[in-house]
Order: structure tokens, then C-alpha cells, then sequence
């Protein structure tokens, strides 16, 4: 496996399973310690991350678009019966977390959640495409 598809994996795993579990908590210690702890920092810390991992995973795709021919594969999928599926999971993983942008947005933590918790669901519709797919083929 290359490296660059062994880094992308392990920030998928070690960010998206944490994500929700880690805002519900910031929310639960602001809930009940109300100005005790700098929340807001740690919650803008979690928004760029979010935002610096759909970056990355757009230049990826980018990357492994123009360099590698397996990737052609990619765009059979994208255009094949499943289309509606992975285009949830290009705006779940990519388009969604950019809207965190706007400080407006991201300013309120139940839209980090929202987007946390989509994230995941893209995540989970991944996997789900994954092993779909792998038995259409068969």
C-alpha cells in the first residue's frame, strides 16, 4: 500500500471515530463548568482539523486521480448504479467540513456536531458502498 493511502486511512480512522464523542464532551464540560475551561479554543481546534482533513483528502483524490490509472476505476464507480451513494460521501467527507469556514457557521457547536456526525454517517455509507459494490461485481 503506498504511504500516502496508509495516512489518509489512519487519519480516517483516529479522527472520525473521535469526532462526535470528542465535541459531545467539550459540550458536556461547557454545559456543566460553565466558564471554567477555554472550550471555544478546543472547539476551533476541532473545526480546523475538520477542515485540514477534507483538504487533504481533496488533494488526494486529486493526486490519485492524475497519477495513478487504478483511479480510473473511481470514475466507472461514480458514474455506475451507486452514484447517489458516492456522491453523499464526496459531500459528507469534502464539501460539508468546508462550510466551516464561515466563522458564522462554525462559530456555533451544534454545527460542529452536525458536521462531525456526518461525517461519520459518509464514513459508514463508505463501508457500506465498499462491501455493496464488492458483491455486485461478483
Amino acid at each position: 500500500m503506498r504511504l500516502d493511502n496508509e495516512i489518509i486511512t489512519f487519519i480516517d480512522e483516529n479522527l472520525i471515530y473521535c469526532l462526535v464523542p470528542m465535541i459531545l464532551t467539550l459540550k458536556l464540560i461547557d454545559f456543566f463548568f460553565k466558564d471554567r475551561f477555554q472550550i471555544k479554543k478546543a472547539l476551533n481546534l476541532i473545526r480546523w482539523l475538520i477542515i485540514s482533513y477534507a483538504i487533504i483528502t481533496i488533494i488526494h483524490f486529486l493526486i490519485g486521480l492524475t497519477i495513478n490509472s487504478d483511479e480510473l476505476e473511481l470514475i466507472s464507480r461514480v458514474t455506475g448504479p451507486y452514484k447517489i451513494a458516492y456522491l453523499l460521501i464526496f459531500m459528507c467527507a469534502t464539501i460539508l467540513p468546508l462550510t466551516l469556514i464561515n466563522n458564522k457557521l462554525a462559530s456555533k457547536s451544534f454545527y460542529l456536531l452536525l458536521v462531525g456526525v456526518l461525517m461519520k454517517i459518509g464514513w459508514y455509507i463508505e463501508r457500506f458502498i465498499i462491501v455493496v459494490t464488492s458483491f455486485h461485481r461478483d
